[in-house]
């Protein structure tokens, strides 16, 4: 199937509850950002992309540079958050660029000079405020390799399509749920419990 970013923005846009997830943004708020939790806060990002999908119709991989399969369209998705990539704290305006946004982590010593050609076909980039999809082709124009990681940097918001964004009506449901609480308590019952 010949897939473009606004054919899959637009099933994005249809198929998953931002308000849901948008939710989920809000409560998490910045509980989960130390650098212990950093990957906690990612992992459950992304899956909740998946779990508020109709149907599942995104479904959750999570390998290598590839987050989401999208059966349906025949094709994948890799997915960045970072809370104010897309649009501007106070006035909540659209940015005339992406900032930078790590693509690959090595963690290694050589220098990177491609995306591997196993990387998703489009990336899902979100914010506090919107997300966006990018086809690889386009990302491919904004990479900056270094030894050890590959970034897209500088992307112009006109190379991106919208999937929702502040021009979206968006219900936001705060509630008084402490996710950092609940992850520590799950740990502690593990510990007590002898689960492992």
């Amino acid at each position: 199937m010949n897939n473009t970013a606004k054919s899959v923005a637009k099933y994005f846009e249809e198929n998953v509850s931002w308000n849901s997830f948008f939710s989920l943004i809000d409560n998490i708020g910045d509980s989960l950002n130390s650098p212990k939790l950093r990957f906690l806060k990612s992992d459950l990002i992304e899956r909740a992309v998946a779990k508020y999908s109709k149907d599942g119709l995104v479904k959750y991989v999570n390998l290598e540079g590839i987050d989401f399969n999208l059966e349906k369209l025949g094709t994948t998705l890799e997915m960045k958050y970072s809370s104010k990539v897309l649009y501007t704290e106070k006035q909540k305006k659209l940015k005339k660029s992406i900032g930078t946004i790590r693509l690959v982590n090595t963690n290694g010593n050589y220098m990177a000079t491609k995306l591997p050609d196993t990387y998703s076909d489009f990336l899902l980039v979100a914010d506090l405020n919107g997300v966006v999809i990018i086809d690889k082709e386009t990302l491919k124009k904004y990479l900056f390799c270094g030894t050890g990681f590959i970034d897209a940097k500088n992307i112009p918001m006109s190379e991106v399509t919208m999937v929702v964004g502040t021009h979206s009506k968006i219900d936001r449901k705060k509630t008084q749920v402490n996710i950092k609480e609940i992850y520590e308590d799950m740990q502690n019952k593990i510990l007590e419990e002898n689960l492992i």
